[in-house]
């Protein structure tokens, strides 16, 4: 796929904007110096990679999925998964306005820091298992 992307962005003259990384294994060092984060992906299924970007201090978000993470208009923007033109206005919208892409980093930073910590996870995950739990489920009723 690497080459195929190689290519395209050749054939588009976008070759000397786009930088091609591998595994990184610190992504936290690239995330601290990025004022719009992207996902463009539609196959995640949480977006945790938006609860993971937030505390690298990335100033805020688009994306096509991540609905449990990002709170549309106030963390971030979502946008129509594999539209790439209501992708690039909302990118063109952040871009435009500084002072929302500030507005949204704080307060996604803020979401990140109450609602995606690993004792809230946890706590949900054991919520769940008492509700199956009291449903009779595991114990086989």
């Amino acid at each position: 796929m690497l080459p195929d992307l190689r290519i395209l962005s050749e054939k588009l003259g976008l070759r000397d904007h786009i930088v091609w990384l591998r595994n990184v294994v610190d992504p936290r060092t690239l995330l601290q110096d990025v004022d719009i984060f992207l996902l463009a992906s539609v196959g995640e299924a949480f977006g945790l990679v938006f609860a993971e970007a937030r505390p690298a201090e990335c100033r805020s978000s688009v994306a096509e999925v991540g609905r449990s993470v990002v709170d549309d208009l106030r963390t971030g923007l979502l946008a129509t998964p594999l539209d790439a033109v209501a992708f690039g206005d909302s990118v063109e919208r952040l871009v435009a306005d500084p002072q929302l892409r500030q507005a949204m980093g704080e307060q996604s930073l803020e979401r990140v820091r109450t609602q995606f910590t690993a004792q809230m996870s946890v706590k949900k995950t054991l919520r769940i298992y008492e509700s199956i739990w009291s449903c009779g489920s595991i114990r086989g009723e």
